[in-house]
């Protein structure tokens, strides 16, 4: 009896509880959804009403409360979704800023060491190549002390010629080989 009840309250009611739901979801399928989800509702608490006012009254509020739910769910995403684009935005900027820099910087430093007298200028070369003392000594035909020295004069030369980021850099690849 209680299936067949429910059955009836069903089928007159479903289109209204959809056509409801559809004012506010604006979604045919995501108000089909809702109204099927009001009404699984009804079926778990069919046996607490007396009326049908009653019952009635429960499914629009269910109608109504589940589809404004639905709908602050997608403004949830939304926002969410909208921060992400953002930080990924202003990440991409930085990254792109910074590797600009890196290439103004490393233009000086390739610059300047352009601009140091030649026997000095080839041991700086060797060493950012990560050839050792020896090695660049033996290319050379000079010394290792001939080689530290004209290195420690280089790096002397380029610390007053180049600017402090530039300069950083250059340490940093005659430190590691690179500069990331």
């Amino acid at each position: 009896m209680e299936s067949a009840a429910f059955s009836h309250i069903f089928r007159e009611n479903f289109p209204l509880i959809f056509s409801f739901t559809r004012r506010i979801v604006d979604d045919a399928g995501v108000a089909e959804e809702i109204a099927g989800d009001v009404f699984m509702k009804l079926w778990e608490r069919f046996h607490n009403f007396d009326n049908i006012g009653a019952m009635k009254a429960f499914l629009y509020v269910v109608a109504r409360n589940t589809s404004l739910n639905y709908l602050e769910e997608v403004k949830r995403r939304k926002k969410n979704e909208n921060e992400l684009s953002q930080l990924t935005a202003t990440a991409t900027e930085e990254a792109a800023l910074h590797h600009i820099i890196r290439l103004e910087a490393l233009q000086e430093v390739y610059g300047a060491i352009e601009a140091l007298p030649d026997q000095i200028k080839k041991v700086i070369k060797f060493t950012l190549e990560g050839l050792k003392a020896q090695e660049i000594a033996d290319k050379l035909g000079t010394s290792v002390n001939t080689v530290r020295n004209q290195k420690a004069k280089g790096l002397l030369l380029l610390k007053k010629g180049l600017s402090g980021k530039a300069f950083e850099m250059l340490v940093f690849i005659l430190q590691y080989g690179t500069f990331l």
